[in-house]
Order: C-alpha cells, then structure tokens, then sequence
C-alpha cells in the first residue's frame, strides 16, 4: 500500500520550497514540497516536516522557520537541501547563497518568496509533523515569476493556458 500511495502521489504537482531555522538548537534546513497556505487573517502557514529530521528537532527547539519558494532557476538549491548534492564539510549552506532575515532566518538569496515564520503549533501527523507558523515578515522577489515545480519525479516547467480576470 505504501509503494502504491506514493506512486499515486507522485502524480501530483507541488511547489518546491526549502525550509530553514536557525537559532539556539542551531541551523538546518531541508526541502519540502509539503506546504500551504492556512489564513491571511493572521497571515499563517503550514509545513510538513519529517519528524525524525533535523530540521524538525531544529524547528521544534528554535520556534522559528523560514519557507524559502523556488524559482525553477533553483533546482540545484532543492538538491542540495534534498541531500541529492553534499557539501565535503555536511553543511547545506556553504554550497548556496543566501543570508540572514531580521529575525534571524536563512533566507535563500533569490527566492520568489520567503516567509519568515513564528511557530504557531505542531501537530503530530504519523511519520510527519504538521508546523503552523504565524508568519511574521515576506521577503518577495519581483525579477522571478517561474517557481520550481516537482511532479512525477522531476522538475517541471508550468504554462500559462490562460489568466482569469476579476471584474
């Protein structure tokens, strides 16, 4: 069944995002494609974090994480922070460019989006946690349109077939 259920997901297409903390427990961060937006009114959204990672244990004892969204110029980021690319030295960061929010976040430089998140709640959702951040601030680059996409066990292009206008 578990084969069969992620075959059946894999067709899927999903953001890719890395999602960074930092803090007192230390730095980790790792790719996800797990995560959506719960509420604009206060600003909240939700990771799925595999909760033997580190970056769980990290997200867990710092409170705090940052969503780092993609662009499909960025594929090499979500494979370094998939492990599928390592650094001599272990550490993720050294082999991307990214820097440090006001809050204290990594940030991955030229992301089209990160929001930097105060943990609101972890739920225990099996093999993952579920982590609701309220989002406290949204760094948004505007020289991107494209975010990286993951479907069927590759990185995908998306087309825009059309653009709905509101009236």
């Amino acid at each position: 069944m578990r084969d069969l259920f992620i075959s059946a997901l894999s067709n899927t297409a999903s953001s890719v995002a890395v999602v960074t903390s930092a803090g007192t427990a230390g730095m980790s961060g790792s790719t996800v494609s797990s995560f959506c937006s719960v509420s604009a009114d206060p600003p909240t959204l939700l990771v799925c974090v595999h909760k033997d990672s580190a970056l769980a244990q990290t997200i867990e004892a710092n409170g705090r994480f940052c969503l780092n969204l993609l662009t499909q110029q960025q594929s090499r980021e979500s494979d370094v922070f998939a492990g599928r690319i390592k650094a001599a030295d272990g550490n993720k960061f050294d082999l991307v460019d990214w820097y440090e929010s006001e809050l204290g976040q990594p940030v991955i430089e030229n992301s089209l989006a990160s929001f930097d998140c105060k943990v609101n709640k972890i739920v225990d959702g099996a093999s993952h946690w579920v982590v609701f951040g309220l989002v406290a601030d949204v760094h948004q680059e505007t020289n991107f349109i494209d975010s990286l996409v993951y479907c069927q066990r590759a990185y995908v292009t998306t087309t825009i077939l059309s653009r709905s206008v509101a009236a």
